[in-house]
């Protein structure tokens, strides 16, 4: 085999040590690495001062609560709706101290609310507020607010993050280390991560990003001291770091769902790991591969799986009390939070007239022949109809029924209502005296009041979708179509007969017997021809969670009787003005009660919690989370694609302040980010260039660089590919800070291909021994002054940018519109204060 002529090796540059051998083993065996030197050690302490000088610096400032511009917090209602069954929908895509700030008051006063990530993060923030006496009386409602005048320990809080993102950097160096790179190399690595203005300005606010990347290292560093213990197998410091994996795995897992793509990093390099140990020439029966396969099956499969589920067990053990989360949720699950509307909708509602009190039950049974209104969960539009028909014929050419429109209309209206009707006219129910319940499964039809026709859909497309089917109404004079006004009402949560559909707690489905279609509305509104209302439509995809309704009232009695008349304004210290109150059902013989308030009637009747087991919460929210993450899609002015991150060509506007020309702008070193796109190149370029020599028989790398060129660059190219690719198959709104987890593995390439190019060798080995290891000689690697020189040019040049750009990373000074417009590289960054 020739000699390779690439790159030259100079051994009389490496410094040679004794070591072990594996007398099992034949050529080359892992060996005692080269021992960390003091040196080593002083590095390592300096990056990590210099991390949390670059994390703290300035962090009290702003002392107001930072927010995305144009972005409003999501699933948060505002504090100005009634009831979270009126509240407009909220909107999506904000990654902001708005909302994660207030998250961690809802945990502090155990109110429930819901976000499309697990909790360990927000936990972790409300665990600080907690620890210092923060007592979670700052709701961060309203953009903008001052910290100190609301008396908020924002610099305590945000000190959790910047502690996490700080401890980056060391991590960093460390995984380079363990992985037998040389301390200069390393030091690389984590100086590129130290000077990365998008990792200061994403860890040093009240975000839960730092937690994401300080976790996901920490489960790398966790597994490759795990694999080095290869020869040590199930000894007590192999299985220590085998369960360390596991844990910080889940831990990534449970701050944000993208932690799944550090599982399939890790996933596939045990699945590597596991093929090896396959090979019959590594001389491992196949009982002894099997304690391998459910050592690692229990400490990367079992122990997370626990891990991830003991978060969300402490979730609800905390978030007891009813909140702005409870509308995400089933009925069932609302009725397990204290002061839940289910429970205060079971008491009967008062509300002075003109003086006198009216009462009756708020959540009531629904009988055949009531008249009710249905109103959509998510977009909180009512089911309308009115006399204005479809037009013939569409813009694109297509053609209607010319049948009565049916659509979604926000505000009350008289056109609102239907009457509830049996399938079958002929049964013995008197529609005019309602009595018989309507319950789950049962199959009704839906008389529109004011124009007397039945609820229809039929094989015609709709309006706007021409996947779905129109939904119109026909005469009720009209029984030739019977089949076609058939719905099976279907209420959420239960699967017996016998539940009865009740108004405001009963979420249900209407399916349509003839086609299986769903009654179904979303938010995109008709042409002018239908008064640009909500086009409703027959869904054909039935399982949809939008697909669900309730009906929030009765017509004139909003439950099936008369309420009772009753004068008690003698009774009750309260004003005779129009409001609602919930008190329980009052006897007749109320004008005699003492004079009381309405709290006090309500402590005689208090309807328990319902349990439901906590598997059923967790997959009931797992659902949620993923459904709703998915769903957001809305555009946003700062949202960003997969294919211009690497090239940094968006930045994120965080925070501005018009009087002092001060902003806080998202946007990486520009430096480091785009040599770490070349240095991918780089390694892929040789890995293929490689390949190719090497099925001509040549071999154009030394053995033990190419080793370690594949199994700790290829691992390090793998996250980054796990952590960026997976990002293009998303249809949601995606931001520039969705990449910093794949920057970080980035910037690992990035030392391990300025190894390979400026450093002459490798240090070896990496890997501790085993018991039956013979002494032999290690290697460990010299710099060059090209080494140092080169070193000393990226550092230099990373320092500069970090520095040009440390006005918009730590928002101060404010900058002129000359320093705004030297600072805007690409046209494409939006900077402020620019003209």
């Amino acid at each position: 085999m020739p000699e390779s002529s690439v790159r030259r090796r100079h051994p009389e540059k490496t410094e040679i040590h004794p070591v072990e051998e594996d007398d099992k083993r034949k050529g080359p065996a892992v060996v005692h690495p080269v021992a960390n030197d003091a040196l080593s050690n002083v590095v390592l302490a300096v990056l990590t001062v210099l991390g949390f000088l670059t994390r703290f610096y300035n962090i009290n400032d702003p002392a107001e609560v930072v927010y995305v511009l144009s972005a409003v917090s999501p699933f948060i209602f505002p504090t100005h709706c009634a009831s979270r069954l009126t509240c407009p929908p909220p909107a999506p895509h904000s990654f902001d101290e708005v909302h994660f700030g207030k998250f961690a008051s809802y945990y502090l006063k155990n109110i429930y609310f819901f976000d499309v990530h697990p909790p360990l993060a927000k936990m972790m923030l409300a665990a600080v507020g907690y620890l210092i006496g923060y007592d979670g009386h700052f709701e961060f409602d309203n953009i903008g607010d001052d910290y100190v005048a609301n008396n908020v320990p924002y610099v305590a809080i945000r000190s959790l993050p910047a502690s996490l993102g700080a401890l980056a950097v060391p991590l960093t160096y460390l995984i380079m280390k363990e992985s037998g790179y040389p301390a200069l190399t390393a030091a690389l690595s984590a100086s590129l991560v130290l000077l990365d203005n998008s990792l200061i300005t994403q860890t040093r606010l009240i975000l839960l990003d730092s937690m994401l990347m300080f976790f996901m290292l920490t489960a790398i560093y966790a597994y490759i001291r795990f694999y080095k213990l290869r020869k040590r197998e199930f000894s007590t410091e192999w299985w220590t770091w085998l369960i360390i994996s596991g844990v910080t795995m889940a831990m990534t897992l449970s701050v944000k769902m993208v932690g799944l793509l550090l599982i399939a990093t890790i996933g596939v390099a045990v699945l590597y790991d596991l093929w090896n140990l396959l090979d019959i020439r590594r001389g491992l029966t196949m009982q002894h591969f099997m304690k391998h396969f459910y050592a690692r099956a229990f400490g990367l499969i079992f122990v997370p799986i626990v891990v991830y589920l003991f978060w969300f067990y402490v979730h609800f053990s905390i978030l007891t009390i009813s909140g702005p989360g409870d509308a995400f949720m089933s009925p069932a699950f609302q009725e397990t939070l204290k002061g839940n509307s289910m429970m205060m909708n079971s008491l009967s509602m008062f509300r002075w007239v003109g003086g006198i009190m009216r009462i009756w039950p708020s959540t009531v049974d629904i009988r055949y022949g009531d008249n009710i209104t249905v109103m959509h969960k998510e977009t909180k539009v009512y089911l309308h109809s009115h006399i204005d028909k479809y037009p013939l014929r569409y813009e694109d050419g297509r053609i209607s029924s010319q049948g009565q429109q049916v659509t979604g209309y926000p505000h009350k209206d008289l056109n609102n209502f239907w009457r509830v009707k049996p399938a079958d006219d002929d049964e013995n129910i008197d529609l005019d005296n309602p009595s018989r319940i309507v319950r789950h499964g049962e199959i009704i039809r839906l008389e529109h009041i004011l124009t007397r026709s039945h609820l229809l859909t039929h094989d015609v497309a709709s309006p706007l979708m021409p996947t779905n089917q129109e939904i119109t109404t026909i005469s009720v004079d009209d029984d030739g179509r019977r089949n076609e006004t058939l719905f099976q009402l279907l209420i959420e949560g239960t699967d017996d007969h016998g539940t009865a559909w009740k108004t405001t707690s009963s979420y249900f489905k209407l399916i349509h017997m003839d086609t299986k279609v769903a009654v179904w509305t979303h938010s995109k509104a008709l042409p002018e021809w239908a008064f640009k209302q909500q086009e409703v439509n027959g869904n054909k995809n039935s399982g949809e969670k939008s697909n669900i309704w309730f009906s929030d009232e009765i017509q004139g009695m909003n439950g099936g009787f008369q309420p009772q008349l009753l004068n008690i304004r003698n009774y009750l210290a309260f004003p005779p003005q129009s409001f609602w109150l919930y008190v329980d059902a009052l006897p007749m013989h109320v004008p005699s009660i003492p004079p009381t308030t309405a709290t006090e009637i309500n402590a005689s009747k208090q309807k328990p919690l319902r349990k439901i087991p906590f598997i059923l919460k967790f997959f009931e929210l797992q659902r949620l989370m993923i459904s709703h993450n998915s769903g957001l899609t809305k555009p946003h002015p700062y949202q960003s694609t997969p294919i211009n991150w690497p090239f940094m060509v968006r930045g994120i506007s965080f925070w501005t302040q018009n009087d002092s020309r001060r902003q806080i702008y998202l946007i990486g070193n520009a430096f480091g980010w785009w040599t770490a796109v070349g240095s991918m190149a780089v390694l892929v370029g040789v890995m293929i260039a490689d390949t190719l020599a090497r099925r001509r028989g040549y071999e154009p790398i030394e053995e033990a660089v190419r080793s370690r060129l594949v199994n700790s660059a290829g691992f390090f190219f793998t996250a980054w590919v796990f952590h960026y690719i997976p990002f293009f198959l998303m249809g949601r709104s995606l931001f520039l800070h969705h990449y910093l987890p794949a920057l970080i593995c980035s910037y690992l390439v990035y030392g391990a291909v300025f190894q390979f190019m400026f450093i002459e060798g490798v240090d070896s080995p990496s890997s501790e021994p085993g018991p039956h290891t013979k002494p032999r000689f290690a290697v460990k690697t010299a710099y060059s002054w090209q080494t140092y020189l080169s070193a000393a040019i990226i550092l230099g040049a990373q320092v500069a940018v970090f520095l040009w750009f440390a006005p918009i990373t730590y928002g101060s000074p404010g900058l002129d519109v000359a320093g705004v417009k030297a600072r805007q590289w690409l046209s494409t960054w939006d900077l402020h204060f620019a003209k």
